[in-house]
């Protein structure tokens, strides 16, 4: 049974908003997956909660040279997991910083439900009680039949210890 790719990714780039001093300058390593070691993208990691559903991660070349990081289902398609990155946040609490990329969803599938981008603020072991960390990024702009532009703006939290990016 052929499973068709939930999420391809690729040309991730995060950097400091406009009016910062960092403006430009690519905080995700290898955002493009151009590099790739043992079957991942070099400085991401794959994750799932349990390794019987952990879908399957490919590198995929287009034909005008970049490279995307496809997540495919099983053939159960029971899959659920996440291509990570941690990202160093020191020195920009109280900046903003603008998070972007491209998704392509194929067949029928639904980008707000196939694709979710979240971004984890990570907690200094000094901040006590709980408190939401999590934002998600959203769709901003269809660009293709099966290609969509995905971008946020964030303020790093005064209590921020760094940044976990989950595909």
């Amino acid at each position: 049974q052929h499973v068709l790719p939930l999420l391809v990714a690729g040309g991730l780039a995060m950097s400091a908003a406009a009016g910062s001093a960092e403006k430009g300058a690519n905080m995700i390593e290898n955002g493009r997956f151009e590099h790739w070691r043992q079957s991942l993208p070099a400085g991401w990691s794959l994750l799932a909660d349990r390794a019987e559903i952990q879908p399957r991660l490919a590198h995929v070349p287009d034909s005008h040279g970049g490279h995307w990081a496809a997540l495919a289902a099983l053939p159960t398609g029971l899959s659920m997991g996440w291509l990570t990155q941690r990202v160093d946040t020191s020195g920009l609490k109280g900046k903003w910083l603008r998070f972007s990329c491209l998704l392509r969803v194929s067949g029928d599938q639904d980008p707000r439900f196939n694709a979710r981008i979240s971004l984890d603020w990570q907690r200094g072991p000094e901040v006590k009680g709980w408190m939401p960390t999590w934002e998600f990024a959203y769709v901003s702009q269809r660009v293709a039949a099966d290609t969509y532009r995905v971008e946020h703006v964030a303020q790093v939290p005064a209590w921020s210890a760094g940044l976990t990016v989950l595909l």
